[in-house]
């Protein structure tokens, strides 16, 4: 605010969305937008295993109850996790609300990723 000479008394609750950023590049400035992320292809991760068979049995069980759970295998630190996400919608609003709801359920940790 200082920068920009909005300084005033008091204080408000803002949001600052970021729109992209400036880079330099052989001496030119060049804007690159970021990604909307209120749109795409989003899961909520509910576990992650060091044991494949675990993770298997959770995929199985959102299967069966009609849901897109895939595993995705990761090695972080030399240890393989298999990661257990859960297809949750196409909104930034709607995965929200389903990890919200998973949270609920007892899948402490769960969290959204975009693809």
């Amino acid at each position: 605010a200082k920068k920009i000479g909005l300084v005033r008394s008091g204080t408000a609750r803002v949001k600052i969305i970021a729109l992209g950023e400036v880079k330099r590049i052989n001496g030119q400035i060049q804007f690159k937008k970021h990604a909307d992320l209120r749109s795409g292809e989003y899961f909520v991760q509910i576990g992650a295993f060091t044991q494949k068979y675990n993770g298997l049995k959770l995929q199985e069980k959102f299967l069966d109850s009609g849901y897109k759970a895939v595993i995705q295998k990761a090695l972080v630190n030399g240890q393989t996790f298999y990661r257990v996400q859960v297809f949750v919608g196409k909104t930034l609003s709607s995965a929200r609300r389903s990890e919200q709801a998973l949270l609920n359920k007892g899948y402490k940790g769960a969290f959204i990723l975009a693809r």
